[in-house]
């Protein structure tokens, strides 16, 4: 079975759960990060050993290596990183809750 191949998007502590949960599963594995907070996603990925550290959430959803991303952002900025990983052809976990208000939503599912 091919691994799917995982972006993080956010590295707080949901991201680090999240990451405990895919290093004892074989058939995904977390290949690049991304967080406003350069610092902290640079922490994260020496942490997690996950090879690449994006600069910025365009570079993290163009990427070939990426099939799919977990969205660990706090609630209110969940939606650009949803819109931009679905617009790239990713599947999208997105943390909960999923959206602020209906028309957020709205948006996203769209």
């Amino acid at each position: 079975m091919a691994k799917v191949r995982i972006g993080v998007i956010g590295t707080g502590t949901i991201a680090n759960v999240h990451a405990t949960g895919l290093k004892s599963y074989p058939g995904g594995e977390i290949v690049a990060i991304y967080d406003v907070l350069g610092d902290r996603a640079r922490a994260y990925a020496e942490k997690w050993d996950v090879p690449f550290v994006a600069g910025s959430l365009d570079e993290l959803v163009k990427r070939d290596d990426v099939d799919a991303v977990i969205v660990c952002t706090p609630p209110f900025a969940h939606m650009e990183p949803t819109i931009k990983a679905l617009e790239a052809g990713k599947h999208v976990l997105c943390e909960k809750p999923f959206a602020l208000d209906p028309a957020e939503a709205e948006r996203m599912v769209r």
